[in-house]
């Protein structure tokens, strides 16, 4: 067994929910950590590390309902779960869970910022973590400036009700700029919304468990999505197929088989089936536009 290095004791002390395990016991290690009222900001600069999120750990410290963000700074870093697994480069962003299982390996001179919140403690945050969790985001000047504020409010130190107002404010930008669309969904679409894309791999995962995760009956739950023309089955489908259809755009290598294990379907052909029925095209037709080259001028006109 590897050496505990007094600056990974520290970080498994300051972050509960991580193992960590350190590729060079030789490289010093700096990890700063503090709860700023009701949320907990981290950052992390190490070199070849890797840290993986223990769901159980999550539950253990309170967390399970918890979000993070992470901003990758300098180095770079690749995340992986059951289902997917993508490289981080300096000015990204990404959004997780903290119940969930996965692990980010970092890779050089890794620095990287992150800020643990309840997506309850806003009525607009569940609507915009719906579609970007588990995703990485291109960094851009809102989300830069959001981290910078962060990394102040965790610099100057101390806790009192100012600096936690700062760090929601941070969260809100940081999250309002994933979003294109002004659109708003309703509270209660987007609080069921966020609860199906943390359970979306989960075939099993229905309006029973829904309900129960909202704290309501089922009987409470249809009557409540049927006023606003929905259902909790069809609600469930419609995302499911929703983050599919993103997966295939997203085109990053994956089999149809894995993006439909990954999204809560049994196999290849359910989510063919369901993707032809819902957009009158099948994945397979949809990947092979996006990958088809754009036609040349000269081809536009003929020549």
């Amino acid at each position: 067994m590897k050496k505990l290095l007094p600056a990974i004791a520290q970080a498994n002390a300051a972050l509960p929910h991580l193992e960590i395990e350190a590729e060079d016991d030789g490289l010093e290690r700096a990890i700063k950590a503090q709860w700023l009222g009701r949320y907990h900001v981290a950052r992390f600069r190490a070199p070849a590390t890797v840290v993986e999120t223990v769901g159980r750990r999550s539950a253990s410290a309170g967390l399970d309902k918890h979000l993070k963000l992470v901003w990758q700074l300098g180095g770079s870093m690749r995340y992986e779960d059951a289902n997917r697994s993508f490289d981080i480069k300096p000015g990204d962003l990404i959004l997780a869970p903290m119940n969930g299982d996965y692990r980010f390996e970092m890779k050089g001179d890794h620095d990287a910022l992150q800020i643990a919140f309840d997506p309850a403690d806003a009525p607009q945050w569940p609507g915009l973590v719906m579609d970007v969790l588990g995703t990485r985001i291109e960094g851009g000047d809102a989300t830069m400036a959001a981290a910078g504020g962060v990394s102040a409010l965790l610099a100057r130190g101390g806790s009192d009700r100012t600096a936690e107002l700062a760090a929601r404010t941070m969260i809100d930008l940081a999250l309002a700029s994933t979003r294109m669309s002004e659109a708003r969904e309703p509270p209660l679409l987007a609080r069921a919304g966020l609860n199906i894309v943390r359970n979306i791999a989960d075939p099993d995962y229905g309006p029973a468990k829904l309900a129960r995760e909202l704290g309501m009956s089922r009987r409470t739950l249809y009557t409540r999505l049927a006023a606003l023309g929905t259902t909790p089955a069809a609600l469930i489908r419609r995302i499911r197929l929703d983050r599919a259809r993103q997966d295939v755009r997203r085109n990053d290598g994956r089999s149809l088989l894995d993006i439909a294990l990954a999204n809560g379907f049994p196999d290849g052909a359910s989510l063919s089936h369901a993707f032809q029925r819902a957009f009158a095209q099948s994945p397979s037709a949809m990947r092979a536009e996006i990958s088809r080259p754009a036609l040349s001028r000269g081809d536009v006109l003929g020549r």
